[in-house]
């Protein structure tokens, strides 16, 4: 059975789970409706960080699901999806230890 839950993501996740590890077992079960918000004409990709005492995660939407991972950079954007915000960061460190 799926779980629909509104744009207050956050507060659902640190009410109803005591650890990170709890939220993974269940974010399968997590269905995001394409709600417009505000008065923009796109369903934003909205990011949730969490973080207990194993480490800082992101919740990331992605086409068909919700994905957990942990979150390596030490930051959190809405846009680009984490991917390519690393891959992009690891090009300008590279470029700049070659002096570019």
């Amino acid at each position: 059975m799926s779980k629909s839950v509104a744009q207050d993501m956050i507060g659902w996740l640190l009410g109803m789970h005591a650890s990170v590890a709890e939220i993974a077992a269940e974010l399968d079960s997590v269905a995001l409706n394409g709600v417009i918000w505000h008065d923009h004409d796109i369903v934003h990709p909205f990011h949730w960080l969490l973080n207990d005492d194993t480490g800082t995660y992101l919740i990331e939407p992605t086409q068909y699901h919700l994905t957990l991972q942990a979150l390596p950079l030490g930051v959190l954007t809405n846009s680009p999806p984490l991917r390519k915000a690393a891959s992009k960061t690891n090009q300008l460190s590279r470029n700049r230890s070659k002096g570019q």
